[in-house]
């Protein structure tokens, strides 16, 4: 069976920006060196959605995988998908063309960029999900066959693979070591780089601007992205009208001061980092009998007081059926708590509050009552969190019932990065809420 995908690019119809000549400006604490093109942090991902497309991307909105550069799939067979690459996508000017001119996309590229993922990503889920793919073959420059191991879910590989955002660079480039080296498909291109800035600028033969009717929309020319700018002086520079926006991991002193502005909640959006912390509860030991137990442990691991004082980028959800309720008296006296690659501030945060009522700590690894645990993750998206929770747990031998697992979890935080813009900065796709995607969605009042 074959589908037709919607390309990103069909948000173009809509108009973005009414003037051309512009440069969106961003201050940012970020460093130069923690661009990493095999990694989703929020900085990276940052710049690899203005500059780079993804093989598929997810659409949680709509629950449709999309794609730029794949215009179509077919299934073979339950093993073997063939994708049509869209030839008509063109890599941005560089010195690795030949004539230093972008050359159209190609059914290699693809298999390239695969590869590229599939040697050096940071995430093992990523590693592990592409070393079933056994065999990358172009079928001519407009077609890539991929050959499974064996037989899969047709859904459920599609939606792993547009999760996990596979960014697609020319089979010319060997190596990314560095953000200078990036060339993609996407509006953007690398212009010029330094530790102070990263300046980024309109790619003109992007299809978008070969569309009949290229008049009714335009873009800005160039982002301006200042790097390693003290937080303190971060908000100076916004609310002076220096910059147009921050890139930041800390706006409580922006959200203070523009409180009772009714633009600031509308301005600013959130990027989330590419890891989570969880607490689970062991369900098969005797104290989950009473529910106060269960509810007084949520109070003890509690992160909103934690951050109050000391992590103020955090995103506090609850992770299960289960919200933070009153609870009468407890009946524990001790647990067994794991601690697996919890930031250190958080463990003695709660070990303090579960030694100030007294309860007992013990600190075995097999089988805990609780397990507080820091997974980092290639995908933001709930379903593939969701299942990547559940490897976790198998892998630690705590939790093998996906059911089970879903209701163990009890508390998650991350970290993240806000970008906050001023007035004249308004937001208009959508493509931001389903793809945290930087690209094409401002519009400049002059």
């Amino acid at each position: 069976m074959g589908f037709v995908l919607f390309s990103c690019s069909e948000a173009a119809k809509n108009p973005f920006l009414k003037s051309e000549q512009n440069t969106i400006s961003i201050a940012s604490e970020c460093r130069l060196e923690a661009f990493d093109f095999y990694s989703n942090d929020a900085f990276s991902k940052l710049i690899k959605d203005l500059v780079c497309d993804p093989v598929f991307y997810y659409d949680e909105n709509s629950g449709q995988v999309k794609s730029a550069v794949i215009s179509s799939y077919r299934w073979v067979h339950e093993s073997e998908i063939a994708l049509k690459v869209n030839t008509a996508k063109v890599f941005h000017d560089s010195p690795v063309f030949r004539l230093d001119k972008g050359r159209y996309l190609s059914a290699g590229d693809i298999a390239h960029s695969i590869r590229l993922f599939a040697k050096n990503s940071k995430y093992p889920q990523v590693k592990a999900f592409l070393s079933t793919f056994q065999k990358l073959t172009p079928a001519g420059d407009d077609e890539l066959i991929i050959s499974l191991e064996k037989n899969v879910s047709e859904n459920d590989f599609l939606r792993e693979l547009a999760a996990i955002e596979l960014f697609v660079v020319p089979k010319e480039l060997k190596k990314i070591e560095e953000l200078k080296d990036l060339i993609g498909t996407a509006l953007y291109s690398v212009s010029a780089v330094s530790r102070e800035q990263v300046h980024l600028k309109v790619f003109k033969n992007h299809a978008l601007f070969k569309q009949k009717g290229n008049g009714d929309f335009s873009y800005p020319n160039a982002y301006r992205l200042n790097l390693n700018i003290p937080k303190n002086k971060l908000l100076h520079l916004f609310t002076s009208g220096q910059v147009d926006g921050i890139f930041t991991s800390d706006i409580s002193e922006a959200a203070k001061k523009f409180k009772a502005d009714d633009y600031f909640s509308e301005s600013f959006f959130v990027r989330k980092e590419d890891e989570i912390t969880v607490l689970a509860i062991n369900f098969e030991k005797s104290f989950t009998s009473s529910y106060p137990n269960i509810e007084f442990i949520k109070a003890m691991v509690n992160p909103e007081k934690h951050n109050q004082s000391r992590c103020q980028n955090q995103l506090i959800h609850y992770y299960s059926l289960y919200d933070l309720e009153n609870y009468d008296a407890h009946t524990i006296t001790s647990l067994d708590m794991y601690f697996d690659n919890v930031n250190q501030e958080f463990e003695s945060f709660v070990r303090k509050n579960f030694a100030g009522h007294k309860i007992n700590l013990s600190s075995g690894t097999d089988f805990p009552d609780v397990l507080i645990y820091r997974l980092m993750l290639p995908s933001v998206f709930r379903e593939q969190t969701d299942k990547y929770i559940l490897q976790y747990y198998a892998s630690k031998g705590f939790i093998n019932d996906e059911k089970i697992s879903k209701e163990a979890n009890i508390k998650l935080f991350s970290p993240a990065k806000y970008l906050l813009f001023n007035e004249k900065i308004k937001f208009l796709n959508g493509n931001f809420d389903t793809r945290n995607d930087f690209s094409c969605i401002f519009k400049v009042d002059n």
